[in-house]
């Protein structure tokens, strides 16, 4: 019971210290948590530096490093019944707008090339993962995620396949 009531009393005062340092609404913890403003600072602030922004300024608008993200990476294998394993893993999302993509690999001196995703969306605000195997005796080279986002023109990010090498079944036992 007495711990009870002292660990009570703890968290009061506690609480009454959080409400005391960040209680204003004034408070910007961006500022105010490495150190308590003095008044004097914010005087001179407001005096020489004014409360309201300078007739020359203009009202900024939200800027993105980016406005879509975009991972690939593919491998593949080479088997010994002369097929070869490929794989693709990607991620897309995008900040402002929604898009559409499709993933295919592409053979460089063909030029041909395979859809392995059809047209997917992914929507505003989101991302979305995806996992690609398939087996295959043709070569393929390349593997490029094909985007649009909305009211823009397609563009492309293409990434060459990194060999593998097979496991050796001896380093398993």
């Amino acid at each position: 019971m007495k711990k009870t009531i002292l660990l009570a009393a703890i968290a009061l005062v506690l609480s009454f210290d959080v409400i005391a340092l960040f209680g204003t609404s004034d408070f910007n913890p961006r500022i105010e948590a490495w150190y308590q403003i003095p008044d004097y600072e914010k005087d001179i602030c407001m005096k020489y530096g004014g409360k309201d922004a300078p007739d020359t300024s203009v009202k900024g608008e939200a800027s993105f490093v980016s406005e879509i993200t975009i991972a690939i990476q593919a491998s593949r294998q080479k088997e010994p019944d002369n097929r070869t394993l490929y794989e693709i893993s990607y991620y897309v999302e995008t900040f402002l707008r929604d898009a559409t993509y499709i993933v295919q690999v592409k053979n460089k001196l063909t030029g041909d090339t395979k859809k392995i995703v059809e047209k997917e969306e992914v929507l505003a605000h989101s991302g979305k993962p995806g996992y690609q195997t398939f087996y295959g005796t043709e070569e393929w080279d390349y593997a490029e995620i094909r985007y649009t986002e909305q009211g823009d023109s397609e563009k492309k990010i293409r990434i060459e396949f990194v060999e593998k090498k097979p496991e050796r079944a001896s380093r398993l036992q």
